[in-house]
C-alpha cells in the first residue's frame, strides 16, 4: 500500500550499481518505458551538509589530568577527593582564573582502590 518497485535501466555509463551501496539516497531522473522499466537520464546524490565555520578561541584551555584518586578505598581520607571537586567547580574561588580554563578532565590512573589477589576457584556467594 503506498509502495512500488520499479526496475532502474541504464543507457549508457549514466548509473552503475557498483558505485552504490545498500540504502543510500538518490534522485534519478527519466523515463518510464513499456513494461514498467525506468530509464535513467540523470543521478542526483545528496552532498555533504553545510558546515558552520569554527571560530577560534583566543583564549587558553586546559586539560585537567587526575589519578590516584583510590575511589572505594573505606580507610582514604576524603579531604583531597573534595579539594578537586571544588577547586574544578570553582568553590574555593578562583574560577575567574586557572580552574576556569579547565574544559576537560581525564582520569589517568589508580582510579579504584587496590584489591587483594582473589583465591582462584574459591567461591565467594554465600
Amino acid at each position: 500500500q503506498g509502495q512500488a518497485r520499479m526496475n532502474l535501466g541504464c543507457k549508457g555509463d549514466s548509473l552503475d550499481p557498483a558505485d552504490f551501496v545498500s540504502g543510500v539516497c538518490v534522485a534519478v531522473r527519466g523515463t518510464e518505458e513499456e513494461g514498467g522499466n525506468f530509464v535513467v537520464k540523470e543521478v542526483c546524490l545528496p552532498g555533504p551538509a553545510r558546515q558552520e565555520p569554527v571560530v577560534p578561541d583566543s583564549e587558553a584551555k586546559y586539560v585537567a589530568l587526575v589519578s590516584g584518586l583510590g575511589l572505594g578505598d573505606e580507610k582514604r581520607d576524603p579531604l583531597p577527593l573534595q579539594l578537586l571537586a571544588d577547586y574544578v567547580t570553582g568553590a574555593l574561588g578562583d574560577y575567574d582564573g586557572l580552574a576556569g580554563k579547565i574544559t576537560r578532565m581525564v582520569v589517568v590512573g589508580n582510579t579504584l582502590k587496590e584489591v587483594g589477589q582473589v583465591p582462584m576457584g574459591e567461591d565467594k556467594r554465600e
